[in-house]
């Protein structure tokens, strides 16, 4: 897996954009079948108490999980995944990242013992 991961930090920005394109779109959850009948009756019974005011509904983010949702059409296949908002700001600030990094890939490096040496002197750690 380590090589696998070295070989796919080497690729250019675009080309990583559309290995992970790929690989988000390999992950296909169990296809759903639709409602059962008792489920959907149940749906409709419960949507009429709302509607008479008879029940209060429930906000979607105190009984949803946490994490990836996937939206499946018809036939089972996934044709969405919906995440939430921190999840995607820090998937985003990633590939901001990994794009930063393939951009400095020819910087030459400067080594850890370095840095520390020159934070020191600078007076923004303690020496």
């Amino acid at each position: 897996m380590e090589a696998l991961m070295e070989r796919a930090i080497q690729l250019r920005v675009d080309e990583r954009l559309i290995l992970v394109r790929r690989l988000l779109g390999s992950i296909n959850p169990p296809p759903s079948v639709g409602p059962e009948p008792a489920l959907d009756s149940e749906t409709r019974e419960r949507t009429a108490r709302i509607a008479e005011g008879a029940i209060d509904p429930v906000p979607a983010g105190e009984v949803l999980p946490d994490g990836p949702r996937y939206v499946s059409d018809g036939t089972g296949r996934t044709t969405a995944v919906q995440l939430p908002i921190g999840d995607y700001l820090r998937l985003i600030e990633d590939l901001q990242d990994l794009g930063a990094i393939a951009e400095r890939r020819g910087e030459p490096t400067v080594s850890h013992e370095v840095v520390i040496g020159e934070l020191k002197r600078d007076g923004l750690l303690p020496a």
